[in-house]
């Protein structure tokens, strides 16, 4: 077969053309014009808020997201989040829609300058307050943002301030801090002889590089930098496994967090809590499955007396964590949130493993993957959709320009024309897998069957019903 003859497989430039393959082309490509109208989900900017994808966040709060609201899971306002997570450019993007640099917001009433200021972001502490954030704003505690401010930021504060006094040479730090975090088995026995394990750090510490969170105990340290012999000792000369830090967090949070699975384990021997929430509300569990920590979310589940396994997958999902989803799967098991979770965070993957799980509402979840420009997801659902009746929806004049590029291309013989063509169409559609199948037969006519197989296992992987793919593949494997 030709390469001519090939890519001639090529629709017509009657797109509308009745037919069940046609019914998903047109209801693909009305996509995009649902989206102009679609609401906007909250978590869906948060989860791109967290995720640091400034581009996603400014289109979002151009399709009306608004820059002011707050989230129950992060515990405070977009501004704030973005702020703790040192993403500087957001909080720029977030202050140019209207966000107010001095809101208070969470349960600790805290501004995005207490977050940023306590995380140690030196760059967003600059922003906020060039914005007009005011270091004097106090959180329901009473506290202003210098009250746990570190080397990083401290001296921005007092400047802001207009503080005269100078700015200390450093915290003292203990030395069982240094002995944990050197994993030094031997000074840990030495000073910890007549008990002393549940000390507490102060503000402004700095081990290995990082900010030691104010409050923390040597156990968090041994855990955080995963020195399992510093642990144990600890806990052998009487370290509480339950201490929090000023952020309610557990050195089994600490744990899950930084993926010290063989820690985590011992730490649950020792009688730690799984199911201890930090001052946000959330357990060991919740951090294992936001970072993807498969091990360590099992072992917490195994220990946990509220299990949470749909919890820990509808995070899981949101993430975009497939392997971990797929673990977390069990006959009956709930898996709608996941599943709208992954839809509004874009991962059609997890989407993919979800949306047969169960009987889900079809029409409900489509309109959810437009409102989050979720277009994998998009695809994945209107191919369970085949037999809605055929409406004439408008078509994509950006693809539609492109196919009739590849349909010119033909009719004046430059294949290489064609196939560039083609190329941008799956740039600006990579969710259609029509135009997989059709880079297929181009291999195909160019003798290459290896791309041809993974055009034709990409199709099927957004669209497990397409037959022509799985047909091919098969055949192919024989």
């Amino acid at each position: 077969m030709s390469m001519g003859a090939s890519l001639m497989v090529l629709p017509s430039a009657d797109l509308r053309k009745p037919g069940r393959a046609n019914l998903f082309w047109r209801r693909t490509l009305v996509v995009s014009t649902l989206a102009l109208v679609a609401a906007v989900p909250e978590f869906a900017l948060f989860d791109a808020i967290v995720d640091g994808r400034k581009t996603r966040v400014e289109r979002l709060l151009a399709r009306g997201a608004d820059a002011e609201s707050t989230s129950s899971i992060e515990d405070g306002s977009a501004l704030s989040v973005a702020a703790a997570h040192g993403h500087d450019e957001i909080v720029e993007v977030l202050l140019d829609a209207g966000a107010d640099p001095n809101r208070r917001s969470g349960g600790n009433g805290n501004t995005a300058l207490h977050r940023a200021t306590c995380a140690g972001e030196r760059a967003t502490v600059r922003v906020l307050l060039s914005a007009g954030a005011l270091p004097s704003v106090a959180d329901k505690a009473g506290n202003t943002p210098i009250s746990c401010a570190g080397p990083a930021t401290r001296d921005l504060l007092e400047r802001a301030l207009k503080n005269p006094s100078p700015i200390a040479a450093g915290a003292d730090v203990e030395e069982i801090f240094l002995a944990a975090h050197a994993n030094d088995a031997a000074k840990i026995a030495q000073l910890l002889a007549d008990g002393n394990a549940n000390v507490f750090a102060p503000s402004g510490v700095t081990l290995g590089g990082e900010p030691l969170t104010p409050g923390s105990t040597p156990l968090h340290v041994a855990v955080q930098w995963g020195r399992f012999n510093a642990a144990g000792l600890l806990l052998y000369y009487g370290a509480s496994v339950d201490n929090t830090d000023h952020r309610g967090r557990t050195a089994l949070h600490v744990a899950s967090w930084y993926g010290q699975t063989s820690i985590l384990r011992g730490l649950l021997s020792a009688g730690a809590d799984p199911d201890v929430p930090d001052l946000k509300g959330q357990t060991p569990k919740f951090y294992a499955a936001w970072r993807g920590e498969r091990a360590s979310l099992h072992s917490l589940l195994e220990a946990s007396r509220d299990e949470g396994r749909e919890q820990a997958l509808a995070t899981a999902a949101g993430r975009g964590h497939a392997d971990l989803v797929t673990s977390l799967l069990t006959p009956e098991i709930d898996a709608r949130v996941g599943l709208e979770r992954a839809i509004s965070g874009e991962h059609w993957q997890v989407a993919l493993a979800l949306v047969d799980h169960g009987d889900p509402d079809l029409d409900g979840l489509l309109d959810l993957a437009v409102a989050s420009e979720s277009w994998g997801s998009a695809s994945i659902i209107l191919s369970r959709l085949r037999d809605t009746p055929p409406i004439d929806f408008p078509s994509d004049e950006v693809l539609e320009v492109s196919m009739g590029d590849v349909r010119s291309a033909l009719e004046a013989g430059d294949l290489d024309a064609a196939y560039a063509s083609l190329i941008r169409a799956e740039e600006r559609a990579p969710w259609l897998p029509l135009i997989q199948r059709f880079l297929a037969e181009h291999a195909i006519a160019e003798g290459d069957l290896v791309t041809a197989a993974e055009h034709y296992e990409r199709a099927l992987a957004l669209d497990p019903q397409d037959t022509e793919s799985s047909t091919w593949l098969e055949n192919a494997n024989r």
